[in-house]
């Protein structure tokens, strides 16, 4: 995988207009409407007329007010009634992820994008950087979590890829338990040292095809957190944590949690253990609290907060995200 900051703007050419599809798979609780306004408003203010996009959704679990939001983008946005349900939340995600790419390409899109219901673009030129990227012979641009200790794992959060690519390979998001069993992929789990997550059936073709992926990392220049509240490439927003307790991987590869997991089957270590974890879990909690609040009280303010500006674009000092 190659590392890439930023792409940069480029007048499209070459075959017009370009087709995109857009995949998401809401699973919204209630009171988060205005997260997906701000992402809608986000996915569609950029599109030219060389580009036609349109938004496939799968919706998984929401309040009513997420599926009008959806539904007053007219001719924009497509829900899928996928009926795809399973316990397990990353396998759920992946099934419907790739019922919605299908259709996506079955309706012609050259262009497949998929964001997260809590990730969006916030570069005017993301669409154009991608396709000049894509035209150049790049078969999958992808977030890249590396922050979070992920290997060769393309982020469902933010990957494009071409309708070609998806039926040279015929990938699953979220490999099926006849693929896990396949020992070639038993070999890539192993060198790759990959989590297994959603995504990592994109890894596992671009690791079998030994094709060329653009990845995006984290390019904040200020952090209110490790994880939470990225912007990759200078190009995408992921809040993360939106429907999920917010604890991480990186929390729990300390010197005092290895400790305390070797020896937690004494009584009093155990409940140690339990504290600790309760404790990181209060900390984030309270982090993401606050991401969200600025992200929802003035989210260009946040932005350029993260990106390194001295001051928002309203002329708050920094020193408002500090308190």
């Amino acid at each position: 995988m190659t590392n890439h900051q930023a792409l940069k703007p480029f007048n499209c050419e070459g075959k017009k207009p370009y087709k995109i599809g857009v995949l998401c798979v809401y699973f919204v609780p209630d009171g988060w409407d205005w997260l997906i306004s701000l992402q809608l408003q986000h996915v569609f203010r950029y599109v030219d007329d060389d580009i036609q996009i349109k938004l496939y959704a799968s919706i998984i679990q929401a309040p009513d007010s997420v599926r009008q939001l959806l539904e007053a983008e007219t001719g924009h946005v497509e829900i899928i009634d996928t009926r795809i349900r399973n316990p397990l939340p990353n396998r759920e995600h992946g099934a419907n992820l790739d019922a919605l790419a299908r259709r996506a390409a079955q309706d012609g899109c050259d262009i497949l994008v998929t964001l997260d219901v809590d990730s969006f673009p916030i570069d005017p030129f993301w669409l154009h950087n991608c396709i000049k990227v894509i035209s150049r012979g790049v078969s999958v641009i992808s977030v890249y979590r590396s922050e979070n200790e992920q290997t060769f794992l393309p982020h469902p959060s933010f990957t494009v890829f071409t309708s070609k690519f998806l039926t040279k390979h015929d990938f699953q998001f979220y490999p099926s338990d006849d693929q896990q069993q396949n020992q070639e992929f038993k070999t890539f789990l192993r060198e790759s040292g990959i989590r297994f997550d959603t995504g990592v059936g994109l890894g596992y073709a671009l690791w079998h095809s030994n094709e060329r992926c653009q990845t995006l990392l984290r390019s904040n220049v200020r952090d209110l957190h490790y994880l939470m509240g990225g912007i990759y490439g200078d190009m995408i927003f992921h809040l993360g944590a939106m429907s999920r307790s917010p604890l991480f991987k990186r929390d729990f590869q300390t010197v005092t949690w290895r400790l305390l997991s070797r020896y937690q089957r004494l009584p009093s270590i155990w409940r140690l253990r339990n504290s600790y974890r309760r404790n990181v879990a209060r900390r984030n909690d309270r982090m993401h609290k606050r991401i969200v609040n600025h992200l929802r009280a003035d989210p260009e303010m946040l932005f350029a907060y993260l990106r390194g500006s001295q001051q928002s674009p309203l002329n708050y000092s920094v020193e408002h995200f500090s308190k």
